[in-house]
């Protein structure tokens, strides 16, 4: 319906006050009723601005307080419309109810919104609404909305009302806050004017002077200014408006703060005066203009810096000020804290610019006077910090133009901490860089002037063979000596390094003041190959006696020294063997002895005695409780090492503790551990007590000094089957058929596996077969109980069913309870049906006892052995599903491997490697030796087995492993193919320590199955392809290596051969990087 659709409507639409008086006399219709557009005329006659029509409406008693759908009342709309008569003329009705809001908002607010001052005067004058100037819609009074909308009429009218002039709105801003923010001046100064503002309330941590000065509104400033009065007050955080003003970059009210007579002095509470703060920000012009009225440019601040203005406006990097102070007299070579403050050693704007490796600010400082040679406390020049923090050689080369020094005489030379390792690393470029500039080769470039200078020059820190060849070319000394009388030969990192220095003179067997040749301190096998290849004396003794074997720290560098004739039996000036100074190394404080534990076992396997004693009494043990090393003590409690033994102090090695409750206790507590895990087993305690003590003692073939009981054979005689599940979780191998007694090889239900990686490596060395004192095994105890479940158990994790104790007797013999005797007697069928080809037998005897499977016989040969020993595919492939363990080693040292190399069967030896991975074992069993110290490569060159020699070689195979007659596999090969591929793995390792491009070249060219098997053998000392590249420091080689390796990836990933699908290379990234460039470039 239209407005005109109803005669009263449509009367007041028209303005037609005889049409309306007329319906009105004829009471024809409601004169409050409503339109469809849910008004009443009155609503519609208002919006029509007709007083006329009004009046008439509400003569007829229109309702005076009507709500639009929108809720507004006739008063609501007459106000927001600015129409004072309508105002007026609803304000005289009696009935009027000045409280109906629209949605909580009163004509007040909507006049000063809209700027109707003469209806804010009316609705002021009236008392009904005197309550309105104090009334909040949407959080904000009147006076708030003036302020915004810079109402200065209206707003001095709601000032005579006398509102709260200090009220904040919902955002916590008062009245004045909102002009400024709004820039509203003309209000600011009507506010201003009324005293009962507060001219320091902040808001967002801002006074109004502050957010004036951040609006850049000046004249507000100056407005703010002048009614604070007091020009120095400061604020919560202890600036006053000269600090403001200048921190915001405010030139014109600095200018009107100084006129004033503001102090230009005036310091902040960290001291900072307007001068700092300018410098800080860059502010030029007021910096200018500071200086132009007397602002000290020496002054300091009084916080941790003390800096000057143009310390902060070189920190800060704002040059155009610190133009301005310099050229008025700021000291630029002043010393700063700022360089390095934390440390205390001081330095000039030039350190601090060379530490921040800033180019620009570098070259303005050198420009404007600053001394290139200046020192910090410790004796460093800037140029020093400029190559320790890795700044650009066009900068170094500057500052070396300008006269820089590059043997300065404290601190370091520049070329010592290019080459100085951390902060980034040893700078290869930077060191050669500074060589070519006229570093002197063979001063001491690493001088502090303190107890702790090593006197060493270039050469004896040089890592790279680039750099030594330049310091030689350049005439370094290839004989300095430094503090310690140390060659540069004693710190050689590459056999490169090493071969250079050799071939340009350097006494291969120098001693140092210790007595110590480079030899002693060679922990890299390269470099200690090359030592010995040029006549290094492999049984050196030092001024204590020590040989390089007694300081050797890792397997290879021992087997080298070993197979070149150095004396296993040396001992010390004080009765040390070998075995005692691996003890004494200190594996908690220098991350390179770690591995330590390898050398002890090799030391032992080459026929060591464990407890013999040093000229104190001390046997090994003693040592490693002095040294803490764990990592040896725990090789040689593995190793039976007596826990008793006293020396002359009449110690043992428990009690070898220098400082209780430091590391040097670990090994007691470890030692103590090993005492308390026999009494806890004995005692039935839980399995958490127990692996609590098995983690602190790290052993669990430990035997007791009388009865050489282990820990296995306690469990057994406890007949604790939860702890002895526990113990042989790591032995336990997966099954997929039925079990005789449930639960008892699941690893998930059965074994309570410890969760912990630790706990699993000390559990994996477990041996099923110890004996102890009258040589009976586990087995033998359990055969003599009364449960089966233990007897089974035994048997699946490589009991032996057929050992002897010292009476002859086997664990049959001694079985008293039937059921055990059905076992072992089931045992003894099963390995004679898998010997005699009887599959079936053997399917129905595994079904009825699981446990029988990896049950090895007195040669600790298990079924699966001969069953592969027979060529009984079918069977073997039985025992494989079932999970039989392919990495046992028999007692003569033969493997499967060896079995199948014998048959030149590359796809059993693949087998055998994926079911080895497939079981967790690792492929160490790949270089077992047999009877008489052959591998299964030895047995497969032999052979003439191509395919077997390349699937061993990809599994880690030895190359040039030694047989008892000295004989590698290449000396056994029959077949040129197999002699080719031999030959080819030995000229690679050649060529990786003479000449890497030739070394990538071939390999670039191989085929990938001839690829994985060439970068995967060894050598005797254990060392890879990879390995060497590592050795040599040589990042080309290793970058490039890595590349092919990712071509030879792609090329296995589109072949469907198994084969290779299964083959696990051993590259380590991190064995690519930080490489030198140039190994090998030295022949002979």
């Amino acid at each position: 319906m239209s407005i005109s659709d109803s005669p009263l409507f449509a009367a007041v639409e028209s303005n037609d006050i005889s049409s309306l008086s007329t319906i009105m006399q004829n009471k024809i219709v409601n004169v409050s009723e409503l339109h469809s557009c849910g008004k009443t005329s009155l609503h519609i006659a208002v919006e029509k601005g007709s007083i006329e029509l009004t009046k008439k409406l509400i003569e007829v008693n229109s309702n005076i307080n009507a709500l639009t759908p929108d809720e507004k009342t006739p008063l609501f709309i007459a106000a927001e419309d600015g129409n004072v008569a309508l105002v007026k003329q609803l304000l005289k009705q009696p009935n009027l109810d000045v409280n109906m809001l629209h949605h909580g908002k009163t004509p007040l607010h909507i006049a000063c919104e809209k700027g109707h001052t003469d209806i804010v005067k009316v609705l002021l004058a009236d008392n009904r609404c005197s309550h309105y100037i104090n009334t909040y819609f949407n959080g904000k009074a009147p006076i708030h909305i003036a302020s915004q909308y810079g109402q200065t009429e209206i707003l001095s009218n709601l000032l005579e009302e006398e509102p709260d002039v200090n009220a904040v709105d919902d955002n916590g801003c008062t009245s004045l806050w909102i002009a400024i923010e709004n820039n509203q001046e003309e209000c600011v100064q009507i506010l201003l004017k009324d005293e009962r503002v507060d001219v320091k309330t902040r808001h967002f941590n801002q006074t109004p002077l502050e957010r004036a000065l951040k609006e850049k509104n000046t004249n507000i400033s100056k407005l703010i200014i002048d009614r604070v009065g007091d020009i120095e007050i400061t604020d919560e955080g202890g600036l006053n408006p000269l600090h403001r003003a200048v921190d915001e970059g405010r030139l014109d009210v600095v200018d009107y703060l100084i006129k004033k007579g503001a102090d230009i002095q005036c310091k902040t509470k960290n001291g900072k005066t307007p001068l700092h703060i300018a410098a800080i920000h860059g502010h030029t012009e007021i910096a200018e203009l500071l200086v132009e009225n007397g602002a000290d440019i020496h002054a300091r601040s009084e916080n941790y810096h003390y800096a000057t203005p143009l310390q902060y406006a070189i920190e800060c990097k704002k040059l155009e000020v610190a133009k301005i102070l310099i050229s008025v007299g700021s000291d630029v070579n002043a010393y700063d804290p700022l360089v390095h403050f934390a440390r205390g050693r001081g330095g000039t704007l030039l350190h601090y610019a060379a530490r921040d490796t800033d180019d620009t600010l570098i070259r303005f400082l050198v420009e404007n006077g600053a001394d290139v040679n200046a020192t910090e406390y410790d004796g460093r020049t800037p140029l020093c910090l400029l190559v320790k923090h890795h700044g650009s050689f066009a900068v170094m080369r500057y500052l070396i133009e300008k006269g820089a020094t590059l043997n300065n005489e404290r601190g370091g030379t520049p070329l010592y901490w290019a080459m100085r390792e951390g902060y980034g690393g040893y700078d290869l470029k930077a060191a050669n860089f500074l060589i070519e500039m006229g570093t002197d080769v063979n001063s001491y470039i690493d001088y502090h002037g303190d107890e702790w200078d090593q006197m060493r020059t270039a050469l004896h820190l040089a890592r790279h063979l680039s750099t030594v060849q330049l310091l030689i070319d350049k005439g370094a000394n290839v004989n300095a000596k430094d503090k310690l009388v140390n060659t540069p030969l004693h710190s050689a990192k590459t056999p490169s390094i090493a071969k250079c220095l050799i071939q340009h003179g350097a006494e291969v067997n120098a001693s140092n003041e210790l007595g110590d040749t480079p030899l002693h301190f060679e922990q890299n096998f390269l470099v200690a190959k090359v030592l010995i290849e040029k006549g290094a004396n492999v049984n050196a003794s030092n001024n204590e006696g020590y040989t390089p074997l007694h300081t050797a720290r890792n397997t290879a560098v021992a087997k080298l020294l070993l197979e070149n004739g150095a004396e296993l039996k040396a001992v010390t000036k004080d009765g040390k063997t070998v075995l005692h100074t691996a003890a004494e190394a200190d594996v908690i404080m220098s991350s390179r002895f770690k591995g330590v534990g390898g050398v002890a076992e090799f030391f032992l396997q080459n026929g060591i005695d464990i407890d013999t004693i040093d000229n104190y009494g001390n046997t090994p043990l003693h040592l490693c409780g002095i040294s803490s090393n764990l990592e040896v003590a725990t090789v040689l409690l593995d190793n039976a090492a007596k826990l008793n033994v006293r020396n002359k102090l009449s110690m043992t090695p428990k009690e070898m503790n220098l400082y209780p409750g430091s590391v040097n206790s670990f090994l007691t507590r470890k030692l103590r551990a090993v005492d308390q895990i026999f009494t806890a087993i004995i005692d039935n305690q839980g399995i958490i007590e127990i692996k609590d003590l098995i983690k602190t003692a790290e052993v669990i073939n430990q035997k007791q000094k009388d009865s050489q009981l282990t820990l296995l054979h306690h469990a057994v005689k406890q007949n604790n089957k939860k702890i002895l599940r526990f113990l042989l979780q790591e032995k336990i191998t997966p099954r997929s058929t039925n079990l005789p007694f449930p639960g008892l090889f699941n690893r998930g239900k059965g074994a309570p596996r410890s969760g912990d990686p630790h706990i699993s490596r000390i559990l994996e060395k477990i041996n099923v077969n110890p004996c102890c004192k009258n040589n009976w095994t586990p087995l033998h105890y359990a055969a003599k109980g009364d449960d089966p479940e233990t007897v089974t158990l035994l048997l699946q994790c490589g009991a032996a069913y057929e050992a002897k104790t010292n009476e002859g007797k086997i664990p049959l013999d001694l079985a008293e309870c039937n059921s055990i005797k059905e076992i072992l007697t089931l045992a003894n069928e099963f390995f004679e049906a898998v010997k005699e080809g009887k599959k079936d037998l053997v399917s129905e005897l595994l079904k009825n006892n699981y446990g029988i499977l990896n049950a090895v016989d007195s040669n600790g040969c298990s079924p699966l052995y001969f069953s592969v020993s027979n060529d009984f595919k079918d069977i073997t492939s039985l025992l494989l599903e079932n999970g039989a363990n392919v990495a046992q080693v028999t007692n003569s040292g033969s493997t499967l491997l060896h079995l199948a190399a014998a048959k030149g069967d590359a796809e059993l030896a693949d087998t055998i490697f994926k079911h080895a991975k497939k079981n967790g074992s690792s492929n160490v069993f790949v270089n077992a030796r047999g009877e008489n110290g052959s591998t299964a490569l030895h047995i497969a060159a032999q052979n003439g087995s191509v395919e077997m020699t390349k699937a061993l070689l990809k599994h880690g195979a030895m190359y040039n492993a030694r047989n008892k007659e000295n004989k590698k596999p290449s000396d056994l090969s029959r077949k040129e193919d197999v002699t080719s591929i031999l030959i080819l793995v030995e000229e690679l390792f050649k060529a990786v320590e003479e000449n890497a491009e030739e070394l990538l070249n071939r390999l670039r060219e191989m085929e990938f199955d001839e690829f994985f098997a060439v970068t995967n053998a060894q050598d005797y000392y254990g060392q890879t392809l990879l390995d060497y590249i590592g050795n040599n420091a040589h990042s080309f080689a290793g970058s490039e290596f890595s590349k092919i390796k990712k071509a030879k990836d792609r090329e296995l990933s589109l072949q469907t051969n198994p084969c290779y699908y299964s083959q696990t290379p051993v590259y380590s990234q991190e064995l690519l990087d930080n490489i030198d460039l140039g190994f090998g470039l030295f022949d002979g």
